[in-house]
């Protein structure tokens, strides 16, 4: 679960939604092995730095999955582009250029505070989940 979370705070901080700790907005599966990240409804703010509450709790988390770590380098201008034309038939642009160049900024900072972390603590401690 533990992984869960931490992947949680970076989605948030990388689609910039400052609404997931009013309350309501996480549910756990019965068994506990799955956590649903619910109501992005006010996400993809065009703040490069991302908003000041996710990037606290970024900041205040210390142990991520390898995997996403990873998958950070995916995330960038051209693969959103090509993910998002996929999705046809949308009757509206579903990001905004500007939406996604902060998207793409915003992987930066977790890429460098995660970079850094590994320079500091070793990367088996820092990325501690598969």
């Amino acid at each position: 679960m533990a992984a869960q979370v931490s992947t949680l705070i970076v989605f948030d901080f990388l689609t910039s939604n400052p609404d997931r700790y009013s309350g309501g907005n996480m549910k756990m599966s019965e068994d506990g092995k799955v956590l649903y990240y619910m109501d992005n409804t006010m996400s993809f703010y065009v703040d490069g730095s991302g908003n000041e509450r996710n990037r606290e709790v970024l900041f205040k988390t210390q142990r991520f999955s390898r995997a996403l770590y990873e998958a950070l380098g995916k995330v960038t201008t051209a693969n959103m582009q090509r993910a998002l034309a996929e999705e046809l038939g949308t009757p509206y642009e579903i990001l905004t250029p500007a939406e996604i160049s902060a998207v793409v900024a915003r992987r930066a900072v977790v890429q460098r505070y995660i970079g850094d972390l590994i320079a500091q603590h070793g990367e088996r401690d820092v990325l501690f989940f598969p």
